[in-house]
């Protein structure tokens, strides 16, 4: 038997009781125990070429991060071919996104990287603080090689298909490190 109560289904079996909303089961108790399984939308995804530097291809602009290589993908709400996570239900989303870079000594002296996430293709306004929307920056004002990392965390409120993507602008020619290089997140609530 289901009930449906302000679009989340509520199903009842001989096996237990589940929540569902937008076809994803986000609660499930079975029955004759107290085992409660919740099947929260989360992923976890890292750059391509595991053990190589990979060049930005774009230059001078804005451009979407690849992270092809899912290592888990609960909800199945992360795509390795739009570097994508759409959101299944609404809620409140956590998401974190690393990268390990390097400038070589070609480029500028004061070459930069500015990550940031980008909800439905838009930098978006809810990562504003009192500075404006940047949470890092990585600058090198010497002519001589570097090697950095950079992490951006951020709590966005979604609706049910809103998605996020990270995407980076490069002042000129720099490189990432593919498998220190992530995208991830969770619905928390």
């Amino acid at each position: 038997m289901a009930i449906d109560i302000a679009n989340a289904i509520v199903r009842s079996s001989s096996n237990g009781v589940s929540i569902i909303t937008n076809s994803t089961s986000g609660l499930s108790i079975e029955s004759g125990t107290t085992t409660i399984k919740n099947n929260r939308p989360a992923f976890f995804a890292e750059g391509n070429n595991q053990n190589a530097w990979n060049s930005y291809t774009w230059s001078g602009a804005w451009g979407v991060m690849p992270f092809s290589n899912i290592l888990q993908n609960y909800g199945s709400c992360y795509s390795s071919s739009t570097n994508r996570f759409t959101a299944p239900v609404s809620g409140v989303y956590w998401f974190t996104h690393t990268a390990f870079l390097y400038k070589n000594t070609d480029t500028s002296a004061t070459s930069y990287v500015h990550p940031a996430f980008y909800v439905n293709g838009v930098w978006s306004s809810r990562t504003a603080t009192s500075q404006g929307n940047l949470r890092i920056r990585l600058r090198s004002y010497y002519s001589g090689g570097y090697y950095a990392d950079s992490q951006i965390n951020n709590v966005f409120n979604l609706t049910a298909g809103d998605y996020v993507e990270v995407q980076h602008y490069v002042s000129s020619s720099l490189q990432y490190l593919g498998s220190y290089s992530a995208f991830w997140g969770a619905l928390i609530g």
